[in-house]
């Protein structure tokens, strides 16, 4: 190549060198910045373990210790054991459109081609008349 020596066939927005012909899919302005920090709603420490993140009460987030002896029917347990966000790509979200996903998705359980976006799934609980899909 004229203008470089080397070449990263797999690069992605954060490993772009000078230098170095960056060719991958996860380049460009939808994977910018994706990085997702979460902090406990109760100690306000960084979630890095298991992540309870609630169903009824939008962005309503519990660190492992300090869930307690709270109902598990009432949250969502997300692992976060992930070194990088989660790219769903290929799945575009039904509530803002972006694609690819990126963290979190979430399904409906009665439309099978229905995902939506954590922010979008945060703004349904905040505004109860928003439906997630058509049957909805």
């Amino acid at each position: 190549m004229p203008t470089a020596n080397k070449i990263e066939l797999f690069a992605r927005n954060n490993n772009l060198r000078e230098g170095w012909l960056s060719l991958g899919n996860q380049l460009g302005p939808n994977y910018l910045d994706s990085t997702t920090v979460i902090t406990c709603d109760k100690c306000k420490n960084q979630i890095t373990t298991k992540r309870f993140k609630s169903k009824l009460i939008a962005n309503l987030d519990f660190c492992e210790p300090c869930f307690g002896k709270k109902s598990l029917s009432d949250f969502f347990v997300l692992e976060n054991n992930q070194d990088e966000d989660i790219l769903h790509e290929y799945l575009r979200c039904n509530g803002c459109h972006a694609e690819p996903i990126a963290g979190p998705r979430f399904k409906c359980k009665t439309c099978p081609d229905t995902d939506i976006c954590e922010q979008c799934f945060d703004a349904r609980l905040l505004n109860k008349k928003q439906a997630i899909c058509a049957s909805h």
